[in-house]
């Protein structure tokens, strides 16, 4: 076979190959070179920033928060109590926290503000423990507020805060009031009379007890239905004396619930028994009354609120 011959053979011999195998793909493939490794894509900055920061702070939390009693009348203490948790993987150092309290119409408060002087762990927590009248009946809120100043790099800010708000309910403030300074002559009867009078804004949710004392006579006590604000009781003895000389009477409350004032349930007075020839007059005031108030006549004490 000649040259002619062989290159003809050659060429038809790639040309059967290649029908055989179709039409070559578009597709180029890439060369590799032996041991090389595929290249991972980075991780975005932000992501790798948020992973490390959740690794490494804390998270401070405001956890339960409440107010003891549940149901407070006015003029009673109550505490405030706050938990403070720290929820991240970091450690928290020397947290601060605030207390405001908003009252009603013409109550303050102080800004109460308190720095923790530990170094909280994770799942660690502290309580704040704060005390405070509320000397007016109707709704306050407290506001808890962890890190205020954001000295203290967290995970979330958000969580910081919890407000809460409670009633404070109107009240009964029972006082009583006596006879006082009367001047009665040996022999001669008088009446002595205590009047127990709530001049709270609340109405008396049980039954009240009079105590009353007259030297010389003894003592009396007498249960008295109930007293609305405003409303009073009035109770009198009648005695008389077969010597002279002073005469104390006492006149005490006795009241089981809770009341505004529980200091001013008890008042104490005088009579003179006189002989004949003593003078009527006194300059001691006529009515006597436990909340320290004095009056020249009954009519003045009822207008007493």
């Amino acid at each position: 076979m000649n040259r002619l011959q062989r290159l003809v053979c050659f060429f038809a011999a790639i040309a059967f190959t290649a029908m055989l195998a179709g039409p070559l793909s578009a597709k180029t493939l890439k060369r590799t070179t032996p041991g090389a490794t595929t290249p991972v894509k980075p991780m975005p900055a932000a992501t790798r920033n948020a992973d490390v920061k959740a690794k490494t702070l804390p998270d401070l939390q405001v956890g339960v928060i409440k107010i003891m009693p549940q149901h407070p009348g006015e003029g009673q203490t109550v505490t405030f109590e706050g938990n403070i948790m720290n929820y991240g993987l970091g450690s928290a150092r020397n947290p601060v926290v605030i207390l405001t309290v908003a009252g009603p119409s013409g109550v303050s408060f102080p800004l109460f503000r308190k720095q923790f002087n530990v170094t909280l762990g994770k799942n660690q927590g502290v309580t704040l423990v704060q005390k405070f009248k509320v000397p007016k009946f109707g709704s306050y809120a407290c506001t808890f507020t962890l890190d205020p100043a954001r000295m203290i790099a967290e995970t979330n800010d958000n969580n910081n805060m919890k407000k809460l708000t409670f009633g404070v309910d109107p009240l009964p403030d029972l006082v009583v009031c006596i006879s006082n300074g009367k001047r009665p002559p040996v022999g001669g009867k008088r009446e002595i009379k205590a009047v127990v009078k709530n001049i709270g804004n609340g109405n008396c949710a049980d039954y009240v007890k009079l105590q009353f004392y007259v030297e010389g006579k003894g003592t009396q006590v007498y249960d008295l239905l109930p007293i609305n604000a405003g409303d009073a009781r009035e109770v009198t003895r009648n005695h008389k004396w077969s010597t002279s000389g002073t005469k104390t009477i006492t006149a005490k409350v006795i009241y089981t619930k809770h009341e505004s004032h529980k200091s001013n349930n008890e008042v104490q007075g005088s009579f003179f028994v006189r002989l004949p020839h003593h003078d009527k007059y006194s300059a001691a005031p006529p009515v006597k009354c436990s909340n320290n108030r004095n009056f020249n006549s009954w009519e003045q004490c009822d207008s007493m609120n």
